[in-house]
């Protein structure tokens, strides 16, 4: 199938009409508008086309006839008229399988009524395309045969000039699949094209970007189109709504991605000068007026085009939907609608996966697809694991990036043979698509230091760890006050968080009541999923009325109301965090359950006013994280000679001052010239001072890097290396710095 025609086709999702942003107007005239943003339709060099999808004949169709009519009155005349798929309704809806006969009855009624309207109605120098669309076809149906015999000028893929552009028509069939004939031949036809001749894609479903749903739309768009220079455009329908994206394609040039609403919402018109599309006009059936809309140059990209499982190491085995693997593993679908590619308003599904086999050490699960939630009130869907089929234990989804929707395999269920996945979907009442199943292997343990901007007064910490098992963990929340206007919670942690997929904090730790250690919680409390909060609680004797202390214990006597069980308090050492993950052990080792420290002999007036801060600094929490043979240690933000009088002492006897990767004590202001961590056996590999964009902590940073440098340790600091990541397998590190939010420099 490679001639070359006039063809078309298409299919359509859930939702309403989303009328696009416009730049400009004219009131019942399309070319007052289109001459609004330089193009005459009139001008010799100049031509249109007009675009309308979704058409739904038998349901939706009534104002087609009106669309041909207008059509037909305009002069210049469109060089053609393209519908994006969806022309019927002939299998019913996403999964739904009718018998060939009722398949058959719907497109003679449904595919008739278009070439009634569309085909016989539009003036006969005005050619017509149709694209296929995920309800023209049905699963089981012989190649296209319904679509052929009722469109026989019409084949569901090919490739023709007009306007001086190249038109490739792609068929996304029932499931945005593509198949291996099609591919190949989709590939020919875009690298024979020539590069200064603009390519247009017209294909119904316009996914691009979607890793799970309709995902073969974004991948042969990606490796067919690659190094194609300029604007490459797709047009489609599919989603009942007008959008946009731009992405950019291997070899630097972009594709502009232009989804177009229904047909009883309206229709587009694209105009073309010398060869390349210069402007877009809507035309709404609620209005005698046209729109004119952006143009791909004012979008911002949203970058490569992502693909199922891309940049992931952590896949130990994979199935997708309708592979012998994962057809294998089907117990029972429920009241699912089976889209041959993908599952979509998913119910209660039951798998049988050979976990011992094909992933033993895998210790999550994940779904690749859209898990939206009830449609109503977006109550999640509920996910259980089983070792026999009986005995269920529910999981809660730790993180989602790129469609890829992770659950904690419980540790008692890691070594299972036979691992039984039941999902409780509300199936027509969730817009929820499962793609792929599978089981990901242990990631490295990854801890970070964010950099903090200062806002409170203080340098600032907060410690993001991440387990192999996809849970999330904070130590500290860096900067904020109740008043202030910033605070590192919303500004820095939130947006670090959702950027790799994590909506929720399973367990955070508070070291001690300063601001620029708890005052990220004062946001996060009321913005952000926290499943327990565990809080040091030291309070001298002369921190009553102290407006830090009060601001910390305000907020967690708030959220504790808000969440009652989920605080722990009095954390010393050896208290039970409960973060039982496998390959990660959480201690923590300080303050000592001995008792706390007391003031250091300064004189009189030190212990009668100013050791509160220094006594709050040396009671706070210390965490140490063992990672197989790899060692992480927290010093919290006691002071120096607090740490040479009681810590070190101490941990020394216990056999435990030692640490490969530590959190300096007192953000790693080197007041003791390093002589604590140098008393380390052996010597820390890294050093991580945590400090703000003050002009005395930029110099503190200095210091403390010059300072560990010289002792042969990876010394690192924030307000010089930005965030500092130290991941570990458990027998060796790798260390990543993120200078992207370097703030600039304060001076006090």
């Amino acid at each position: 199938m490679t001639r070359r025609g006039f063809v078309g086709g298409g299919a359509a999702l859930f939702g309403t009409a989303l009328l696009p942003t416009a730049v400009c107007a004219a009131e019942g005239d399309w070319k007052s508008a289109f001459r609004s943003v330089g193009f005459d339709p009139d001008a010799s060099d100049a031509s249109w086309f007009a675009v309308t999808s979704d058409i739904h004949a038998d349901k939706q169709h009534i104002s087609l006839a009106a669309h041909v009519a207008e059509w037909n009155a305009m002069e210049p005349k469109p060089a053609f008229v393209a519908a994006l798929g969806d022309m019927g309704q002939v299998n019913g809806c996403f999964g739904h399988r009718p018998s060939p006969q009722v398949a058959a009855e719907n497109a003679e009624r449904q595919f008739g009524a278009i070439n009634e309207v569309l085909s016989k109605g539009l003036r006969k120098d005005i050619p017509h395309v149709y694209v296929v669309g995920n309800h023209d076809t049905y699963i089981g149906e012989d190649d296209r045969a319904l679509w052929r015999k009722h469109f026989p000028d019409q084949p569901p893929y090919c490739a023709f000039d007009a306007c001086g552009l190249r038109f490739v028509k792609w068929d996304g069939g029932v499931d945005g699949m593509i198949d291996a004939e099609q591919e190949k031949w989709i590939r020919n036809e875009c690298t024979t094209c020539p590069k200064d001749v603009q390519l247009v894609v017209l294909v119904h479903q316009p996914s691009v970007g979607s890793c799970g749903m309709e995902r073969d739309i974004g991948r042969v768009a990606k490796v067919a189109l690659a190094g194609r220079p300029g604007v490459t455009w797709m047009l489609g329908g599919h989603e009942h709504y007008n959008a946009f994206a731009r992405w950019d394609l291997p070899g630097g040039g972009t594709l502009a991605v232009a989804t177009h609403t229904m047909d009883r919402h309206g229709w587009w018109a694209y105009g073309v000068k010398r060869g390349r599309i210069v402007a877009r006009l809507f035309k709404s059936n609620e209005s005698d007026s046209f729109s004119c809309e952006k143009m791909p140059e004012v979008y911002a990209s949203k970058g490569e085009i992502p693909l199922a499982w891309q940049g992931r190491s952590d896949v130990a085995w994979h199935a997708f939907v309708g592979s012998p693997e994962e057809k294998a593993c089907r117990v029972n679908l429920g009241k699912t609608g089976d889209n041959c590619g993908w599952l979509f308003y998913v119910g209660t599904t039951l798998y049988k996966f050979p976990k011992g086999k094909v992933a033993p050490t895998a210790t999550r699960y994940a779904i690749l697809g859209r898990l939206r939630g009830e449609r109503k009130t977006k109550r999640p869907a509920r996910c259980f694991l089983s070792a026999d089929g009986e005995h269920w234990t529910e999981t809660t989804r730790s993180a989602v990036a790129r469609d890829v929707n992770e659950f904690p395999i419980p540790p008692e269920l890691v070594s299972a043979e036979t691992l039984w996945v039941k999902y409780e979907g509300f199936g027509y009442g969730a817009d929820e698509c499962h793609a792929a199943f599978a089981f990901l292997s242990p990631e490295r343990f990854e801890m970070t230091v964010i950099n903090p901007e200062v806002v409170s007064g203080g340098c600032g910490l907060c410690v993001i760890m991440r387990t192999p098992a996809g849970r999330t963990y904070l130590f500290d929340t860096a900067n904020g006050m109740d008043r202030a206007v910033k605070n590192n919670g919303k500004d820095i942690i939130i947006p670090w968080l959702e950027k790799r997929g994590i909506g929720r904090i399973d367990g955070l730790i508070l070291s001690h009541y300063h601001s620029d250690h708890f005052g990220g919680l004062l946001y996060l409390a009321d913005h952000f999923e926290i499943g327990h909060i565990f809080d040091n609680s030291f309070e001298p004797l002369n921190a009553y009325g102290n407006g830090e202390v009060d601001s910390a214990k305000r907020c967690l006597f708030d959220w504790e109301k808000k969440h009652p069980g989920q605080v722990t308090r009095y954390l010393v050492e050896g208290a039970n965090l409960g973060w039982n993950e496998p390959g990660v052990t959480f201690d923590v080792v300080w303050p000592p359950k001995t008792g706390y420290c007391n003031a250091l002999d300064r004189g009189p007036d030190y212990k009668r006013n100013g050791s509160l801060h220094h006594l709050l600094n040396a009671n706070s929490t210390g965490l140490r994280i063992r990672v197989g043979k790899v060692d992480y240690l927290i010093l919290g933000d006691i002071n120096a000679d607090y740490v040479a009088e009681y810590m070190r002492p101490y941990m020394e006897r216990k056999g435990t001052w030692t640490a490969n990767v530590v959190v300096l004590h007192c953000h790693g202001i080197p007041d003791d010239k390093g002589a604590n961590v140098a008393a380390m056996k052996p010597i820390p590999e890294v050093a991580i001072a945590s400090l703000g964009n003050m002009e005395w902590m930029l110099n503190a940073g200095k210091n403390s890097v010059a300072t560990y440098s010289k002792m042969g340790i990876k010394a690192y600091a924030t307000n010089l290396h930005g965030d500092i990541s130290v991941s570990s397998d458990g027998r060796t590190l790798d260390v990543a710095t993120d200078k992207t939010k370097l703030y600039p420099e304060k001076r006090a």
